[in-house]
């Protein structure tokens, strides 16, 4: 069982991790999307972390997964999940992406 943390005040532990993720030049935690304004504002993708992309229908998510996947694979193995499309419709928009 885990020591009981002391408390600290939200504001303190913001202003902490803003200075963190300002300071942190290491590229190596982070995986870049292939999107230059995404891997400019976050850095990436943080390796390790679960990516759920959310919105209502015939918004673009399985065409934006699909573009994310596709630049991610150029370095590294990645795994996609759809329940919306068969692998035939998804290997066509991958193909004419």
């Amino acid at each position: 069982m885990k020591p009981l943390q002391k408390s600290v005040a939200i504001t303190d532990l913001f202003s902490t991790h803003l200075t963190q993720i300002i300071e942190d030049k290491t590229e190596e935690n982070y995986v870049k999307t292939g999107f230059d304004t995404i891997d400019k504002e976050i850095k990436g993708l943080q390796k390790g972390e679960l990516v759920i992309i959310g919105g209502r229908p015939a918004m673009g998510k399985t065409q934006l997964m699909i573009s994310l996947l596709l630049n991610i694979a150029k370095n590294h193995a990645c795994l996609f999940f759809s329940f919306d499309f068969d692998k035939e419709l998804l290997l066509n928009r991958m193909m004419f992406c």
